[in-house]
């Protein structure tokens, strides 16, 4: 049985970069400002499934996925005053969940040399032959901006302007790291003889 990775539909990330979705997530920022708390909850059901997605495709890892997602909005609702309301509601959350993700990896991070790449490899062999498990197993060896830019254009779908306001860098920028993260790839995937 051929094993996917699952994402948010796309009928669903659609909706996150829609115009009148930008102003329907400020009205209900506002009004979480202001005091109605509750209307926070809509935010969470709107975005919860990407975040998660998003955790889970940096993490590799289910429960520290879930635990993450909540912290991001947890994080996201004690900063909503310092919003800023040029940018979308999608970009700010993603960002937080990067740097979430991110932080968890650096906090749990050990150092992994090339027996360690194979053998996860091998193991990747006995559970599953289907080439996006070598791939996943290639992009969690990434260093950290190689694995977010990766992520972001090949699971979230991503656009390179949306990967710059979400990652606050230059869309060059943008195109420079992924082609270094390819080449990275590449190079993983030849080290433990997968390529």
């Amino acid at each position: 049985m051929k094993k996917t990775i699952e994402t948010v539909p796309k009928k669903h990330r659609k909706t996150f970069r829609e115009s009148g979705a930008m102003d329907e997530d400020h009205d209900i920022i506002r009004q979480v400002i202001k005091g109605d708390v509750n209307k926070y909850r809509i935010l969470i059901e709107k975005y919860q499934g990407a975040v998660f997605n998003l955790c889970y495709q940096m993490l590799n890892n289910y429960a520290d996925a879930e635990e993450l997602t909540q912290d991001v909005f947890v994080k996201a609702y004690e900063h909503l005053g310092g919003f800023r309301f040029k940018y979308r509601f999608f970009s700010w959350i993603y960002r937080i969940a990067i740097n979430t993700s991110l932080g968890h990896i650096k906090h749990n991070q050990r150092h992994t040399g090339i027996d360690d790449i194979r053998s996860k490899m091998s193991d990747t062999d006995e559970r599953d032959k289907d080439i996006s498990a070598h791939l996943k197993v290639a992009i969690d060896m990434l260093k950290e901006n190689h694995k977010t830019v990766i992520i972001l254009k090949y699971y979230e779908q991503l656009s390179y302007k949306e990967m710059s306001v979400i990652l606050e860098i230059p869309e060059k920028t943008i195109r420079s790291r992924l082609y270094d993260a390819r080449l990275s790839m590449k190079q993983i995937l030849e080290e433990t003889g997968y390529w």
